[in-house]
């Protein structure tokens, strides 16, 4: 389920990251743009804000800008994968304690997930495959 939802926000960032440099400059380009107002708006005034910061970093400031940067990039080998669904599940619950008996039964930590073919259209709705179902299950 998780790794689902983590699908489906990878997916939305790369619809974003689409639109982001497909549509958005075109909008940009044919938006009617304003006579020069009097007094400039938020955006321009913080744009010379930042121009005006800019101006005054000397090539060390860059410098060390793009070592941390390094450094910061760096640190991301440091992660390691860990992704135990059962972490999400206090020890007391039934899920916890149905793979505690799997891991005791089979020595594996994740249950056995298996496909069943009734080898007829709708076959899962026959009660006799239900009834072999549940007496594999029990």
């Amino acid at each position: 389920m998780f790794a689902t939802f983590g699908n489906i926000a990878a997916i939305g960032v790369a619809c974003a990251f689409v639109c982001a440099i497909s549509i958005t400059p075109v909008l940009a380009v044919l938006r009617p743009t304003r006579a020069r107002q009097q007094h400039p708006d938020l955006f321009e005034r913080l744009n010379q804000v930042l121009n005006h910061f800019r101006h005054r970093l000397r090539p060390g400031h860059y410098v060390l800008f793009y070592l941390l940067s390094m450094g910061l990039s760096a640190c991301a080998l440091l992660n390691h994968y860990h992704n135990d669904p059962l972490d999400y599940f206090a020890p007391d619950t039934p899920i916890a304690a149905a793979t505690r008996l799997s891991e005791q039964a089979r020595g594996i930590h994740h249950p056995l997930v298996g496909q069943l073919d009734t080898r007829q259209e709708d076959g899962i709705f026959d009660p006799e495959f239900l009834t072999t179902v549940n007496g594999f299950e029990t």
